[in-house]
């Protein structure tokens, strides 16, 4: 949600962009059809309200926008941080509103509402009847009832109270029974036993610690960008098998430009992310790339995403995070195909088949 600054130069094409950009429907009639596209997740400015959802008609190559107020008749609230699919449902983290939204997978009408959770950030489901979802200022993990829709418990996780953002925890990834959790602050991997709602193990790696994906091997990596670090340390990129052995670990060269949304492709055989462009990066890969696919001059990237059909990379620019967003379409190898109109700072998609 830190703003930066842009030059005008950049700023004017991106306006030349505008003309060039796929064509949007913003139609206060729903099409009630969200199949065979792609969610595009519209964060929206942090105590501004202004989180949507736009949809992608693949089949149609159309832009559905501000899906969710058409749908439901209200916004869908204050930053939207990240959107999943599991059960016939569609479950909408609302981080600055403290609250997930529950929605019909059809209509993308809301059917229920679980509140009282303080900044959530990332949601996993981790058996038919329960979910973790993390924070970043409480003081563990919690556990969601999907069944009640309420907050059933929580997992402490507070190594040193003297911090509000010590249990600060991202993204997960479940293997078996174990749940696997990023903790930012202490730069930390918590291993969690999905039975027993308890951490069994914590696994010391650099600070920042954010972005954790599960590859075709059944290996774990973890990206640690060192920038929100104080002092600011070098990035750090890792990869573990599930009992926490470290097998790699991979140091990016510029301490200031800070690695993310780390993401895999359909095979899970490719790695994703941000380091000022857009970086692609086979598992098995001894170095880190030394040169990006997609360039980001020009850009501000903030959402990143692979169609897990065709292998298109969706990048979406927040701009100046205060105007609305586009969302810029590549093929697999970094090709521009498509441009789209946005909400407010889109940071995330969901691919629908």
């Amino acid at each position: 949600m830190e703003i930066k600054r842009i030059s005008l130069a950049v700023l004017f094409a991106m306006g030349l962009l505008f003309f060039s950009c796929q064509k949007t429907v913003d139609n206060p009639a729903p099409s009630g059809n969200y199949q065979h596209g792609v969610w595009f997740i519209d964060e929206g400015l942090f105590m501004s309200g202004n989180a949507g959802l736009d949809f992608y008609h693949l089949d149609k190559d159309t832009l559905e926008s501000n899906v969710f107020e058409n749908v439901n008749g209200k916004p869908l609230g204050d930053v939207c941080q990240c959107m999943y699919h599991y059960n016939n449902k569609y479950y909408l983290v609302v981080n600055a509103s403290n609250e997930i939204l529950v929605a019909d997978d059809k209509t993308l009408k809301v059917s229920a509402v679980i509140p009282n959770i303080t900044y959530p950030r990332y949601f996993l489901p981790v058996s038919s009847k329960k979910a973790y979802v993390t924070d970043n200022t409480g003081k563990g993990i919690n556990i969601i009832d999907l069944q009640s829709n309420t907050v059933s418990g929580q997992i402490p996780y507070n190594p040193k109270p003297d911090s509000a953002y010590a249990s600060w925890t991202e993204q997960m990834v479940q293997y078996g029974n174990k749940v696997y959790v990023a903790g930012v602050e202490r730069g930390k991997l918590l291993v969690i036993n999905a039975l027993t709602d308890k951490i069994n193990d914590t696994i010391s790696l650099s600070k920042g610690a954010e972005d954790v994906v599960l590859d075709n091997q059944n290996r774990i990596w973890v990206l640690c960008d060192g920038t929100i670090a104080n002092p600011i340390i070098n990035s750090k990129l890792y990869c573990l098998d599930t009992s926490g052995k470290i097998l790699n670990a991979y140091t990016f060269p510029d301490i200031n430009t800070g690695p993310g949304n780390l993401t895999m492709n359909a095979a899970k055989d490719t790695l994703f992310y941000f380091y000022d462009g857009v970086f692609k990066m086979g598992i098995n890969q001894g170095t880190l790339p030394g040169k990006s696919i997609i360039s980001g001059s020009g850009h501000n990237f903030y959402g990143l995403g692979v169609n897990p059909s065709n292998g298109d990379i969706y990048a979406g620019d927040a701009l100046d995070y205060v105007q609305p967003g586009i969302v810029f379409q590549y093929n697999s190898s970094g090709k521009l195909l498509k441009s789209h109109h946005t909400g407010v700072e889109p940071n995330g998609f969901l691919f629908v088949p």
